[in-house]
């Protein structure tokens, strides 16, 4: 197909090599293009949406950022407003990346052990991670 002929109708070519379809062929190739290209988008949201939440897929521990503030000790925001994880106990820190693994036993309400290595986050962190998990499945299916 001759590409300078698809868009504005006409090519200035003398003798062009490329095949210049006819209305209804043009009318259909243009469809295909614009469909294509909006394919093209979704898969591009899709792979970021995956990307996203690639550390909550089922099986894979989440790695919430840990607070700098709280780490110093002055972060005013407190436990259960601040977007970052308050871990209890330093050993829980990955010290590579600063993050904390969650407990996903603790997020299903059945974690029982004593003392637990894993991150329990508060109520508001909870319902984040579990948004997250639910727009990964639907992004699944």
């Amino acid at each position: 197909n001759c590409v300078t002929s698809l868009p504005q109708g006409r090519c200035s070519r003398e003798n062009c090599k490329y095949l210049h379809p006819p209305p209804h062929l043009k009318t259909q190739l243009e469809i295909n293009g614009r469909n294509n290209l909006i394919q093209q988008k979704n898969m591009a949201m899709l792979a970021q949406q995956m990307q996203l939440a690639n550390a909550m897929m089922p099986g894979a521990p989440l790695q919430p950022v840990v607070c700098r503030e709280y780490q110093r000790g002055n972060c005013n925001r407190g436990e259960n407003d601040c977007r970052f994880a308050h871990p209890a106990d330093s050993t829980m820190i990955d010290t590579n990346d600063n993050t904390v693994t969650v407990c996903m036993d603790y997020i299903k309400g059945r974690c029982s052990r004593e003392k637990c290595k894993y991150f329990h986050p508060p109520a508001h962190l909870q319902a984040k991670i579990k948004a997250a998990q639910y727009q990964v499945n639907q992004a699944a299916a």
